[in-house]
């Protein structure tokens, strides 16, 4: 588990830095635990032959940070983010069931990400990227569709019908309609669709 953090620290990160480590004390028996900053070189080993920056694993560019992921050595360098764009908050607890998660697999890898939006939503529609797709489809309060169409195809089918649809049910509190640029996002379950695509995630 890897806290990543930026290169200038402010007394927000040093805050949250305590309280990783005290985590980091309490789950230490089931797995590692390291802080990284933005610019370091802290490597890890990529099939016992590449070496490759933390920073560089996951992608991530200083406006993104804080952030918190697991890499799973062992599994062809999977990935895992933890979710933190709807409160934007990093508590004890968040990390602790971060954690658990993994440890019960119920954690979908990440594959690929285009940056976080500033702004969440186009209209009615979510804006999804590889680094909050997880925590959004798999929201098991929520039903989710999600149009898998690239940005650069103009009046995709896909999204004009999922554009349609979330305004039309935007009232409903159980569903979210969603949108991602399949070009710059890949995740697990796209391997077993077809793209451009309109799938539902009950």
């Amino acid at each position: 588990v890897i806290l990543l953090v930026p290169e200038n620290k402010t007394d927000l990160i040093t805050s949250l830095e305590a309280t990783f480590r005290e985590v980091a004390e309490e789950l230490k028996e089931k797995v590692g635990f390291s802080i990284a900053k933005l610019g370091t070189n802290l490597e890890v080993k990529m099939f016992d032959v590449i070496r490759m920056s933390v920073p560089q694993i996951f992608d991530a560019s200083n406006d993104e940070l804080p952030m918190i992921g697991i890499i799973k050595v062992q599994d062809r360098m999977k990935k895992y983010y933890m979710d933190m764009n709807e409160d934007g908050e990093i508590t004890k607890e968040n990390i602790k069931r971060f954690v658990q998660n993994y440890l019960e697999n119920k954690l979908r890898p990440y594959v690929q990400s285009g940056p976080i939006p500033e702004e969440k939503y186009d209209g009615d529609m979510r804006i999804l990227v590889g680094k909050t797709f997880g925590g959004v489809v798999y929201d098991n309060e929520k039903d989710v569709l999600v149009s898998f169409c690239s940005e650069k195809k103009q009046n995709c089918p896909m999204t004009d019908v999922a554009r349609i649809v979330a305004r039309r049910l935007k009232d409903r509190k159980n569903l979210v309609v969603a949108k991602m640029d399949p070009l710059q996002n890949n995740v697990e379950v796209m391997e077993k669709i077809h793209v451009p695509s309109l799938v539902l995630f009950p």
